[in-house]
């Protein structure tokens, strides 16, 4: 019986494994290196809008329900234009697939 849980611990592990892994470098792949990008649907679908980062720092309009920040600054994403309203962080490298609420502007 113990064998037998062993394998199916195991089995469902290794079926699990796959869907973790190439999601991070998924949304490296769609969200060019030193950018900000965003989607309109979640899970980096729909239409794309992309934020240089090798300009000035500051506030700026953006779109998405979906995010990615592949810049080397941590990224404040704004419910609101001008930088006002709710928010929430992206660390250097990382995105979030569904984000709380329609991003409208962004910082770094």
């Amino acid at each position: 019986m113990k064998k037998r849980l062993s394998v199916l611990a195991c089995a469902m592990l290794t079926t699990l494994l796959p869907l973790t892994v190439p999601t991070a470098a998924h949304a490296a792949t769609k969200c060019p290196k030193n950018y900000i990008c965003g989607w309109s649907k979640p899970n980096l679908k729909g239409k794309m809008h992309k934020e240089s980062t090798a300009g000035d720092h500051g506030c700026f309009p953006f779109s998405g329900r979906s995010a990615s920040n592949q810049s080397r600054f941590v990224t404040t994403f704004y419910s609101d234009s001008g930088c006002y309203g709710e928010t929430f962080e992206l660390k250097p490298g990382t995105y979030s697939a569904k984000t709380p609420w329609k991003i409208v502007s962004v910082s770094y």
